[in-house]
């Protein structure tokens, strides 16, 4: 008799070599079939979980009319536009007598320009001394 970790065994009860085949084989059988098994539970539950899928969205369009959508897309339509007019009313001047800075630049630039043209011409001396304006 052997001892295993303080166990003695009987050399009679050994396992022989084709009983530990049939049981390697055994458990490849139980494995493969219990992948089987989960597989279809799998499947089973995919299939569950489209029908549960499927019928919400069936009761949602059953809720949802087409017409009742056209309207409430106008309805957002019409609620952005008076938002928009609130935003432009908003960003008006409240004094009137304000005017933009451009519009203030190309008038100042507008009169230089007509003061320009409109100013006598001064001919250049080229002397060394200063003319006297009384002559």
């Amino acid at each position: 008799m052997r001892s295993f970790f303080g166990i003695k065994k009987d050399a009679g009860l050994q396992p022989s070599t084709s009983s530990v085949h049939r049981g390697n084989n055994n458990s490849r059988t139980e494995t493969a079939n219990s992948i089987l098994k989960l597989r279809e539970g799998i499947a089973t539950q995919e299939k569950r979980a489209m029908e549960a899928g499927k019928n919400a969205m069936a009761a949602i369009r059953k809720e949802t009319d087409i017409e009742r959508v056209d309207e409430l897309i106008d309805d957002v339509k019409e609620e952005m536009e008076a938002a928009s007019e609130i935003s432009n009313a908003l960003t008006q001047p409240i004094d009137p007598f304000v005017t933009d800075e451009d519009d203030l630049l190309a008038e100042l630039e507008e009169m230089i320009a007509d003061d320009a043209l409109g100013a006598p011409v001064v001919k250049a001396h080229r002397g060394g001394s200063i003319p006297n304006c009384a002559d």
